[in-house]
Order: C-alpha cells, then structure tokens, then sequence
C-alpha cells in the first residue's frame, strides 16, 4: 500500500468544505505517493454553490516534503437522495 501524504491546498473563503468521514482534514487530500491525488470531500452547500453538474478548476497543493502538485477540481452535483440534503462533492485527481 502506497503512503499517504497529506496536502494542504488555497481555498478562497466561499469554497471552505466540510470534512467528510475518512477524507482527512477540510482543505487537504491524499497523496498516494504513486502520481495519483484523490479524496472525497463533504458538505457544499447549495444555496452557496448553485451551479449543478460539473465545474473544472485547476488548484496547486504542497505535500509534506515541499512539492507543489496541479490538482484538477471537478464539482458534482448529486441527483438523488444527495440532492435533498443539498450537498455537493469535491473529488480531486492529480494530474
């Protein structure tokens, strides 16, 4: 199993998430160590965030060691039970 490194990335106030169980801290992901950044954030708000469907930003994040990594942001909104409690998902990938 590859280590995990944490990393912290530069949310603007108005994109401030809530942990999600397992995900770690608000503001961070994992780093599996293999050139691949993913974790599942919590909690966005909807009245806060009304844009459903899929959004594209590109965020820079440090690891432990000082590497600045480009993560790709991709917003979902979800169409089912999630959509009643108005949350959205933050998943990021590394590239």
């Amino acid at each position: 199993m590859a280590q995990l490194l944490e990393l912290h990335s530069t949310f603007g106030a108005s994109d401030a998430v809530t942990p999600q169980r397992g995900a770690g801290p608000s503001n961070s992901a994992r780093y599996t160590g293999d050139g691949h950044i993913e974790a599942l954030f919590g909690a966005l708000d909807l009245q806060k965030h009304r844009t459903l469907g899929i959004m594209d930003s590109i965020n820079q994040v440090q690891d432990q060691q000082g590497v600045t990594h480009n993560l790709i942001l991709e917003t979902r909104a979800t169409v089912d039970r999630m959509q009643e409690q108005n949350l959205m998902y933050y998943n990021w990938r590394g590239y």
